[in-house]
């Protein structure tokens, strides 16, 4: 076995090519441009590096450091992936490099600088899990970081929502007026970030189910003038419980879907966790299998509550978090103290289809303990252009309009009337009281509309009605479909479905409303007739295709 390979064993000795090794190097802040790291230059964090054949990536820690761990003896490429904050290289850039038995490799070394100042700032706000407990001290975290390329000064300011009872000092606080606090900082250098902490104490069980707003803000200042503004709004319910070890998204997205514009240029992850076992966790690593619906390499770390020891996003789209050495106390000795996260964004990849789902869930490993599977979140990504929504209006002619109803696609609907929407017109079915143009918008659960021909109806008696009038949605049918009637059909109404040889396959019985559902269960395709003898003798039928 080789000495220099990361998994050396002093009792092997054979060389079968089994030993694996870690790559090391950093990218500094090159401010004369001699491609040389000076003493008064720094180390730059967030900076993307790919390691090529192999095309790992990992980013630069706090420091500017960054590691790949398990290429084997060979030929290897580093290239960094300047950023528009620091668009030149100073060095050079791919590096080649050499993996050879025996024999240490080097520090890779990359320069970069800027052309002219940027100012930049950003700020996050965390609370500490889904939901706030009710009558509790919370501790929120403020992470503030520098996204130019000139040191800055600042000021944070936190405006807590009224409901919290008060606040309790963690990060010194330099005053509070009201319900705002505001902490200063200094000199904070490009890509550095920073925490200070608030806790609040949270309303009383009479607040239960309010959803409880307070903002973040962040002023950066340069040579006594502010250069830079950043604000971040925080809304979580008060629940009176809360999960400290979960996955959060940015947008959450609208509706049961979590319906989210196709064309949003970041999804935001927040992996939140927490050391409720019994003694000190030594090491924490998160392990996220990011989506193929994402582009992986536009990965970007805003944010950690602990320096980040090391990034690896492996060609399957695994990307690992790792903090070494971070002690992290257990919560029975240190509630506040045991909890940390880490926020990332990351690309959706470009023309992905209408309703796209993205899921994303994260494993969190204390040491070698098992691990903590988080919940999933889940974004449906939506292109209302691409959606195949129709809506139409049956009139079976008594009085009554009828919108399409599917089963397991929940709509949403409003009616119009010349133009102009009926207050509170908003069911499946519309008594029409006047003459005129009707128009139904029809809204899936995707936020997508659409707008139905319009049905002219002439009221010439409001109490003429005709004996029955029915139709059957969606028709064809594929899994199932709804009979609606104008009237309502008893338990000693039937309704028979009929071959085409006039043979009952399927018989239903009235269930007391105006509307049924028909599962097409083993029936095959082709055509039906639909029948509905009611008890008073009366006999309607009409056609449905099942596909």
């Amino acid at each position: 076995m080789d000495p220099q390979a990361t998994n050396y064993d002093y009792l092997a000795d054979c060389n079968d090519a089994s030993c694996s090794y870690s790559l090391n190097g950093s990218v500094f802040f090159d401010e004369n441009e001699n491609g040389v790291w000076d003493d008064t230059e720094y180390g730059l964090p967030f900076q993307e590096v790919v390691l090529q054949p192999l095309g790992w990536t990992a980013l630069t820690n706090d420091d500017g450091m960054f590691t790949f761990v398990g290429p084997g003896l060979g030929n290897y490429y580093a290239e960094l992936i300047p950023d528009e904050v620091f668009p030149f290289v100073t060095t050079p850039n791919p590096q080649a490099l050499q993996i050879i038995w025996d024999y240490p490799t080097e520090n890779i070394v990359f320069g970069v600088s800027n052309e002219e100042p940027l100012y930049a700032i950003c700020v996050d706000f965390y609370p500490p899990g889904f939901g706030y407990p009710c009558n509790d001290w919370v501790n929120h975290n403020i992470c503030y970081r520098n996204e130019g390329n000139v040191p800055v000064d600042g000021v944070v300011e936190v405006e807590y929502n009224p409901l919290f009872q008060d606040y309790q000092e963690v990060t010194p606080i330099d005053s509070v007026v009201d319900n705002h606090i505001y902490m200063s900082f200094t000199n904070l250098l490009p890509g550095q970030m920073f925490f200070y902490d608030v806790k609040l104490l949270t309303p009383t069980v009479d607040y239960i189910g309010e959803f409880i707003t307070s903002t973040a803000r962040v002023y950066g200042y340069y040579e006594g003038e502010q250069v830079a503004y950043g604000e971040s709004e925080l809304t979580v319910e008060l629940t009176c419980s809360y999960d400290p070890n979960d996955k959060l998204v940015d947008p959450v997205g609208e509706g049961p879907k979590h319906a989210t514009p196709f064309d949003l240029e970041w999804l935001t992850y927040t992996v939140r966790f927490q050391n409720t076992g019994t003694d000190t966790a030594y090491t924490v690593v998160i392990e996220d299998l990011l989506s193929p619906h994402l582009r992986h390499e536009t990965l970007q770390v805003l944010a950690t509550s602990h320096p980040l020891t090391e990034l690896s996003i492996g060609s399957g789209g695994m990307a690992e978090f790792r903090f070494e050495d971070i002690l992290l106390p257990d919560s029975n000795v240190n509630a506040l103290g045991s909890q940390g996260f880490v926020t990332f964004r990351i690309r959706p990849q470009p023309g992905l289809p209408h309703t796209t789902p993205i899921e994303n869930n994260a494993a969190i490993f204390f040491d070698l303990n098992p691990p903590v599977i988080t919940n999933t979140v889940l974004n449906t990504l939506v292109n209302c252009a691409q959606s195949d929504l129709t809506a139409f209006i049956f009139d079976p002619g008594d009085g009554t309009l009828w919108g399409p109803f599917v089963q397991d696609e929940p709509y949403t609907y409003q009616w119009w009337l010349n133009g102009s929407p009926i207050p509170g017109a908003t069911e499946m079915s519309l008594e029409t009281t006047m003459s005129g143009q009707y128009v139904l918008e029809l809204t899936d659960q995707y936020g997508c509309t659409a707008l139905s021909a319009p049905v002219t109806v002439i009221i010439t008696s409001l109490t003429e009605r005709q004996e029955i009038g029915m139709a059957m949605f969606p028709n064809p049918m594929t899994h199932g479909a709804t009979l609606v009637s104008t009237d309502a059909l008893s338990h000693d109404d039937q309704v028979r479905l009929l071959d085409l040889n006039g043979r009952t396959v399927r018989l239903l019985y009235g269930n007391g409303s105006r509307t049924q559902y028909l599962d097409r269960g083993e029936l095959p395709s082709g055509m039906y007739a639909v029948q509905v003898i009611r008890a008073s003798g009366t006999v309607s039928s009409f056609r449905i295709v099942v596909d």
